[in-house]
């Protein structure tokens, strides 16, 4: 069993190469002709992941992690990340995820998560507006969850 040192080193290298994507394509070409993403309904949130490096002090920004950034969620700071996640409703298997700073509005992400051949997607405590005025080559209806 590898460990968690050798699974980061293994999940950047794939990063750097820009395999990451790729790799979740295909897991999801299997899951898909096994008939596990049936695409009926795409649930869709995003989640704030902590940064590795230590917040940088207000007036000096060489300190901290470059691609990291702030927001505040139910009054709390936070300085890190957000992963904005599509998942199948039925299994609940990943469809699609990117990864932002944490000061990224979810609605920014929206278009690059939902693949658009689901019949609907659900956002989950977003309040956003999207339609086929916007977007007509999607025929994907939204309901939004607050």
């Amino acid at each position: 069993m590898p460990d968690e040192t050798t699974l980061g080193r293994f999940r950047q290298r794939l990063r750097e190469h820009g395999l990451h994507e790729n790799l979740l394509a295909l897991v999801n070409q299997q899951l898909q002709a096994k008939g596990l993403i049936l695409k009926t309904c795409t649930l869709v949130d995003a989640t704030l992941l902590q940064a590795a490096r230590r917040a940088p002090a207000k007036h000096d920004q060489t300190c901290g992690d470059g691609e990291a950034g702030y927001t505040v969620k139910k009054g709390q700071p936070h300085y890190g990340y957000k992963a904005h996640v599509a998942v199948d409703e039925t299994h609940t298997l990943i469809r699609q995820v990117t990864l932002t700073a944490a000061n990224v509005h979810d609605s920014q992400e929206f278009e690059n998560v939902v693949q658009g051949d689901e019949a609907m997607v659900m956002v989950l405590g977003l309040t956003y507006q999207w339609s086929r005025k916007v977007n007509p080559s999607r025929a994907t209806d939204i309901a939004v969850s607050i």
